[in-house]
């Protein structure tokens, strides 16, 4: 007896969003499938588009001419975690209390207390959504988890303060010349041997 073939249906639009570039298919709304079934994009479970989002925001200023970067100046570690200063650095746009708010440009950064509280810190930022992030700033400045790592002896000693920008920066200008300059000489003076990056 030989089994039947099970006739599957193909989906609505399968060939169509197969056509598509991966930039367009990208900004596509796209029904994500899951165990339970269909699940319908909302704002909340969208990703982002990034490079559309991108070039829709800045569409009239020059075409952005995308940064790359051939090498890395990596350095290793000459001494375990456990006994380093570290830095804390967020691109997530974290403010402390009564700190001014970021402008677009704005290449500036703030520095943020190690023993802030969840309380006094607020977000702004254009360049995602920051509603997950204004319930719980560690998810994209874990100061708190950090600080509970300190106290545990995983990393030797966090530096303060920790430091904030707002990384929707169209000019890469800005942030090689303006911004990673000057964050470097707030870690020189804080002897700090690491830092821990956190991109929003």
């Amino acid at each position: 007896m030989r089994a039947r073939k099970r006739n599957r249906k193909r989906r609505p639009g399968a060939a169509r969003i197969r056509e598509l570039d991966p930039e367009r298919r990208e900004a596509q709304s796209v029904v994500r499938m899951q165990s339970h079934g269909p699940v319908r994009p909302t704002a909340a479970n969208m990703p982002v588009a990034y490079i559309p989002r991108t070039r829709e925001l800045y569409r009239d200023f020059t075409p952005y001419r995308w940064v790359v970067n051939d090498t890395v100046p990596w350095t290793p570690l000459r001494k375990p975690v456990r006994e380093c200063r570290l830095a804390l650095i967020s691109s997530g746009g974290i403010m402390y209390r009564d700190q001014p708010r970021w402008h677009r440009e704005d290449a500036s950064w703030r520095r943020i207390p190690k023993s802030a509280r969840r309380e006094e810190l607020s977000i702004w930022h254009f360049g995602y959504q920051t509603r997950d992030a204004q319930e719980d700033t560690n998810c994209v400045f874990p100061l708190e988890r950090l600080r509970e790592l300190e106290a545990d002896g995983v990393v030797g000693e966090l530096c303060d303060p920790a430091f904030s920008f707002m990384g929707g920066i169209y000019s890469a200008r800005k942030v090689r010349d303006e911004l990673a300059p000057g964050i470097v000489d707030e870690l020189k003076r804080a002897h700090a041997d690491a830092f821990f990056l956190v991109p929003a």
